[in-house]
């Protein structure tokens, strides 16, 4: 797990807006480095228990769905 969340923070740039999709309950971006690089992360995962799983302050926007129920997000 370690050198894909290494992998993951090398390509992030401040003020990106990520969406994370799957593994709601260990996002690959932390709260700390979504606040240090100013990050807009959507959570993206089939299931709302996963994604309420995730650490508090990791998403500002969260989707119960597929990609596709991710396609209209504003």
């Amino acid at each position: 797990m370690l050198k894909f969340a290494e992998t993951v923070r090398s390509m992030l740039r401040p003020g990106m807006v990520v969406i994370d999709v799957g593994g709601e309950k260990r996002p690959a971006i932390t709260p700390e480095v979504k606040t240090s690089l100013r990050l807009r992360v959507i959570g993206v995962d089939l299931s709302q228990e996963e994604i309420n799983k995730a650490p508090p302050g990791c998403f500002d926007q969260t989707v119960c769905g597929g990609l596709t129920a991710a396609s209209s997000l504003s």
